[in-house]
């Protein structure tokens, strides 16, 4: 676990995502947790700021109270 709850981080852009990871059959990006299209509608509204890490569940998976109830991890 690399942040802990109160961390401010920024989330890569979806064109970064995909450049990294590239997508699945289904158009999402290829990670643990997929980062889908849903997901990159509300990561544009933020404008590139950085946001707050509000939960940690598992040890791995981020919740950040800007973008809702999405899942993200390290990458």
């Amino acid at each position: 676990m690399k942040y802990k709850v109160g961390d401010k981080v920024k989330i890569k852009t979806w064109e970064d995502m995909e450049k990294e990871f590239g997508t699945n059959h289904h158009g999402s990006i290829k990670v643990k947790c997929s980062f889908t299209k849903e997901m990159e509608i509300k990561i544009k509204n933020l404008n590139n700021r950085a946001v707050t890490i509000s939960r940690i569940r598992d040890n791995e998976l981020y919740n950040v109270k800007e973008v809702g109830n999405y899942n993200f991890t390290d990458e």
